[in-house]
C-alpha cells in the first residue's frame, strides 16, 4: 500500500554526480519502509513540496521528477504540490516529452477537496504503469528498506500471451537525459522465477467502496 510521510532530507542519490542530495518535503513510497532511513529515488514512488509561491515550487517539482527519470526505468513521475498560503494543491507530471498539470484544488472548496480525495485514492490504485513505469520493466520487492527494488526484470513479447522474464547479465548502452530517447540496452539472461505478485491489504473494488462512501463531515 502506498504510504505518505514527513521526509525533509537528503535523498542516498543524485541525478547529477557530485551534486547536492534533493531534500524533498513529503515522500509516498510502498514495501517495505524504515522511517528513520533515507530513501533513494527508486524507492520514491510519489514526490511532495510545500511552499508558499508557485514558481518556486513548480520549479522544485520538476527538479524531483528530473530525479525520477534519471534515475529510474519511468516514462512518467508524479510530483504534488501544495501552497500552504493558497491552502491549494497541484499535481504535476514529469514525462520525456513534457510536463504536465492537473487544475489547482483548494482545500477550501468542496468541490475540490473531493477531487483531491479521489486522486489520493487513485494513487493508491494505481498498477506500475499507470504509476509511471516502463511496461516490459518489473523490479521485484527488495528486502532493504526504503531501495525501491532489487534488480530489474524485462518481460519480452512471446506466443499466447505468455511472457517470460529475463534479467540484465550486462549494461550497453545507458543514456541519461529527459527529453529524449533515453536509450537503454541491456544483454539479457531468462530467469527460472516467476513474476512476483504483490499482496495489497484491500482489493481495487474494496477500495473502490470506500470511496463512494466517503463524504465531509
Amino acid at each position: 500500500n502506498l504510504k505518505f510521510l514527513k521526509y525533509d532530507r537528503a535523498t542516498t542519490d543524485s541525478p547529477d554526480e557530485g551534486s547536492d542530495k534533493l531534500k524533498p518535503d513529503i515522500v509516498a513510497a510502498n514495501g517495505k519502509i524504515d522511517e528513520s532511513k533515507s530513501f533513494s529515488w527508486a524507492g520514491i514512488s510519489v514526490a511532495c513540496e510545500v511552499k508558499n509561491n508557485w514558481q518556486e515550487l513548480l520549479k522544485q517539482a520538476a527538479t524531483y521528477g528530473r530525479a525520477m527519470l534519471e534515475l529510474l526505468h519511468r516514462w512518467c513521475a508524479t510530483v504534488i504540490g501544495y501552497n500552504q498560503d493558497k491552502k491549494k494543491f497541484v499535481f504535476s507530471f514529469f514525462t520525456r516529452s513534457g510536463a504536465f498539470l492537473s487544475s489547482f484544488l483548494s482545500l477550501n472548496n468542496e468541490g475540490d477537496f473531493m477531487e483531491l480525495c479521489r486522486a489520493m485514492f487513485g494513487l493508491a490504485l494505481r498498477d506500475r504503469k499507470l504509476a509511471g513505469y516502463l511496461p516490459i520493466h518489473l523490479i521485484p520487492p527488495s528486502d532493504q528498506e526504503n531501495s525501491g527494488a532489487g534488480r530489474g526484470w524485462f518481460a519480452l513479447p512471446a506466443k499466447k500471451g505468455k511472457s517470460p522474464w529475463w534479467e540484465p547479465s550486462e549494461v550497453l548502452c545507458d543514456r541519461v537525459c529527459i527529453i529524449g530517447r533515453a536509450t537503454h540496452v541491456y544483454a539479457l539472461e531468462k530467469v527460472g522465477r516467476k513474476k512476483p505478485e504483490a499482496k495489497a491489504k484491500d482489493s481495487e473494488d474494496e477500495l473502490r467502496r470506500k470511496m463512494d462512501k466517503l463524504h465531509i463531515e
